[in-house]
């Protein structure tokens, strides 16, 4: 069994050394180097600059592989599942362009980790791959943030013009100080088309109390002054209350993912 599982640790350093050749390798010896620095940083911009970013990938390459044995390593022999290629095959494909991403990389890891442990991996799924690549660093660590949390509350400041009509005019502040009520909606709208959160109009918490740390969130206070401020004569000021709402494929996917437990 030790064999084994020292065959399993090092199939995937291996498989990413590949992927890690394939990338940085010479396309054609008779071009010379600009077109092999152009084909490895995918999207640089000046040729001097290749040798330096091609410095830093390797490091964040090694740090890649050295998660990823750790991570394995950590996973008991009698738990240890054989390595299904339509996951890793993906993850291994599409890691190498988020090598320098640490948030992640460390997704793509973790989602690693679970598809050999039989714990996990009956939760694991091949589109996990196709979600991990659509999100930023900033949706990864909102997310996080997401889960940590039983309740999800939200407040949308909206204005009420002299019809009875409403105007948007902050959408989705919520109770997360850690970065901007504009950061957050971007996130929560990416995380919204990806499927793994919901925000219904209408839908909010019963108990107001509930809204409370939105309502002491020093972002959702400046945003309420400045709408109170520019108020014209007539309008009101209007607060939808609403919730992150979260199902059955956001728990599987934090389970395989990111699995903070």
């Amino acid at each position: 069994m030790e064999e084994n599982k020292n065959a399993l640790i090092n199939l995937i350093p291996e498989a990413v050394d590949n992927a890690a050749k394939n990338l940085s390798g010479p396309i054609t010896k008779s071009i010379g180097t600009t077109l092999d620095d152009i084909w490895y940083l995918v999207f640089g911009k000046i040729s001097q600059n290749a040798n330096m970013r091609k410095l830093k990938y390797a490091s964040e390459l090694q740090k890649f592989e050295e998660e990823l044995k750790e991570k394995v390593s950590g996973i008991p022999e009698e738990k240890l599942v054989e390595p299904d290629m339509q996951i890793i095959g993906p993850i291994l494909d599409a890691s190498k362009y988020c090598i320098e991403k640490v948030d992640i990389r460390q997704m793509f890891s973790t989602l690693i980790e679970s598809s050999l442990n039989i714990d996990y991996c009956e939760y694991v799924h091949p589109s996990y791959v196709e979600i991990i690549k659509q999100m930023s660093p900033l949706d990864a660590r909102i997310f996080k943030i997401i889960m940590s949390v039983s309740r999800r509350p939200i407040i949308s400041i909206e204005i009420q013009d002299l019809s009875g009509g409403l105007v948007p005019f902050c959408r989705n502040c919520s109770w997360i100080t850690e970065y901007t009520i504009a950061q957050c909606t971007a996130s929560f709208e990416s995380l919204s088309r990806l499927g793994l959160i919901d925000i219904d109009r209408d839908a909010h918490y019963i108990h107001k109390t509930l809204y409370n740390p939105v309502r002491e969130n020093p972002h959702f206070i400046k945003a309420q002054s400045e709408c109170l401020s520019g108020l014209k004569v007539g309008e009101k000021i209007y607060f939808r209350e609403q919730y992150i709402a979260i199902n059955e494929l956001t728990d599987s996917f934090y389970k395989v993912c990111i699995n903070e437990s």
